[in-house]
């Protein structure tokens, strides 16, 4: 697993995110673990170097992507922890 960060069998607010999006509020999406060290590498192209828990927000907003096609949207990824704090390197590829 690389997204160590977000690994969490029982999250504190899991709740109320399942009722924010059953509210219909938020669209929620899910991307593959195998996803990941190709964000990661995308995002270090752009100078962003961040933890793989991090990366799962390009991850994710791909899948997205593939699943909504709107021309006219905008959109915001925010990108929190700093690459310094993963410890194991990546698989090359």
């Amino acid at each position: 697993m690389f997204a160590e960060g977000i690994a969490v069998a029982a999250p504190v607010r899991w709740q109320e995110v399942v009722e924010t999006a059953r509210g219909g509020a938020v669209t929620v999406t899910a991307a593959p673990d195998s996803a990941i060290p190709d964000a990661l590498r995308r995002l270090g192209r752009c100078g962003l170097f961040v933890e793989p828990t991090s990366a799962v927000v390009l991850a994710g907003f791909d899948q997205l992507a593939a699943d909504v096609t709107t021309d006219d949207a905008s959109s915001v990824l925010i990108l929190t922890a700093t690459g310094l704090k993963t410890v194991a390197p990546l698989p090359v590829g």
